[in-house]
């Protein structure tokens, strides 16, 4: 899992998840199990899936935590951002729920930013 780790933590910032998955368990291929099967060594067959599943279940660093995270966190702050202004009988009007709600999940946001560049730097 080591290795997976190198690969996911080059491109977390710069793919999709499904194409980064779809890299790890390439990289898993390459890297682990064809040279266990020249030596003879049985490897399991993982799709992409499974190194995902397998990955996100035993990994603990923060580092992947944080990606994840801030993700979760961009998908919020887009469905935010859809319903920040409300329209009543063709009247735009800012909900302010909603904007509260957007203020928060932004600074939630920045907040793991600015750990994730610090935790980056720290490397």
């Amino acid at each position: 899992m080591f290795l997976l780790s190198l690969c996911y933590q080059e491109y977390i910032s710069s793919m999709t998840e499904e194409a980064l998955w779809k890299m790890a368990a390439l990289c898993y291929r390459r890297e682990v199990a064809e040279p266990a099967e020249r030596e003879g060594a049985p490897v399991p067959p993982w799709s992409w899936k499974d190194v995902r599943s397998h990955y996100e279940l035993h990994a603990t660093g923060n580092f992947v935590a944080r990606h994840k995270m801030i993700r979760s966190l961009q998908s919020a702050r887009l469905q935010a951002e859809q319903r920040l202004v409300r329209v009543d009988n063709g009247e735009k009007e800012l909900d302010r729920g909603n904007a509260d709600l957007l203020l928060k999940i932004v600074a939630a946001e920045s907040r793991e930013r600015v750990l994730l560049e610090a935790e980056t730097k720290r490397k």
